[in-house]
Parts: structure tokens; C-alpha cells; sequence
């Protein structure tokens, strides 16, 4: 898997992004009312391109370096995550 398929994984995962969001006081994706969608199309304004760069950079952070130095062995099956020294941080 490369760095741009983790990237879009990680951006259409809702969950993680409104952690994020939460975390940040971004507001990545969030639906907003038609007629501020109007008035930014109309003014060429979009505020998910202002904060896109920062997500980028936490998935490469938090996500991607972890998987790439193999940091963590991760389990789908049962979600359990393991640090490679053993110790169980999700179940």
C-alpha cells in the first residue's frame, strides 16, 4: 500500500476525521449550509483545502510512519493492536 492509498483511506474513514476534527478544531468535510456552499463556490473558497495539508501530515505522522517502521503489528480480526514489544494498546 503506498502513502497516497493510506492517505485516502485514512480521508474516507469518517470516524478518524471527526476525531480529528475534534482534535484540531478543524472542520474537514464537514457538511455546511447551501448557501455558504454557494457563497464559497462562488468566491473560490474551500475550507477543506486550507486544513488538507495538516490532515496529510497526521496521517503521515500517526499512520503512516508507525505502519512503514512497523512499529505496530496490527490485527483486523479481532482489532487488537500490539506494539512489536508485546504490549496490547487496543482490544
Amino acid at each position: 500500500m503506498t502513502f497516497d492509498e493510506v492517505c485516502l483511506e485514512c480521508i474516507s474513514n469518517k470516524d478518524l476525521v471527526f476525531h480529528w476534527n475534534r482534535l484540531t478544531g478543524n472542520s474537514l468535510g464537514v457538511q455546511r449550509s447551501p448557501i455558504i456552499e454557494a457563497v464559497d463556490k462562488a468566491c473560490g473558497y474551500n475550507p477543506d483545502e486550507k486544513v488538507l495539508a495538516d490532515f496529510i501530515s497526521f496521517v503521515w505522522d500517526y499512520v503512516w510512519q508507525p505502519i512503514k517502521n512497523k512499529e505496530y503489528l496490527i490485527n483486523t480480526d479481532d482489532l487488537q493492536i500490539t506494539t512489536l514489544n508485546g504490549q496490547k494498546e487496543i482490544q
